[in-house]
């Protein structure tokens, strides 16, 4: 469903943007794309089910893939992430311990920092940022973090 809405929102842009709808496997659908030939990788949402030696596979995969600082590529990445309030420390405390006992009901997804990995892979952080929810709901209280990062000089 999110691969089909992104299609529709990228859909003027084809000759600017290639999406690729992958099976989680962090080299599946880009084993033909060159090296340092990627300005934006960009994974929305995707990492927090992954465990965390996937999630290094991705970020060397990205690292392999985007073009040096000098041309500008971005590493873009978005997830759920804990608290810095209250009600969403609260929230993220229930949601971890659903997912201790039943993934399924948070749908694989937990809580993490990106930030740590980022840096872990070698890459620059140009931007980081904690958003937070709307409130309306328990996955409303939920916040998401946002980092922008590139590689190094």
């Amino acid at each position: 469903v999110m691969h089909e809405r992104a299609s529709e929102k990228l859909a003027s842009y084809t000759s600017q943007v290639e999406l690729r709808l992958t099976d989680g496997n962090p080299h599946s659908g880009t084993a033909d794309i060159s090296a340092g030939s990627v300005d934006r990788f960009i994974s929305t949402f995707v990492l927090d089910l992954l465990s965390e030696a996937d999630i290094r596979d991705v970020l060397a995969e990205a690292k392999r893939l985007i073009k040096p600082k000098k041309e500008g590529a971005l590493v873009c990445l978005s997830g759920i992430t804990f608290g810095n309030s209250f009600s969403s420390k609260l929230a993220s405390a229930l949601w971890q311990i659903v997912y201790f006992f039943r993934k399924d009901i948070v749908g694989g997804c937990r809580p993490q920092m990106l930030a740590p990995y980022v840096r872990e892979a070698g890459f620059e952080i140009v931007a980081e940022q904690v958003v937070q929810g709307d409130r309306k709901s328990l996955l409303g209280l939920m916040n998401s973090e946002v980092v922008i990062a590139r590689l190094p000089s």
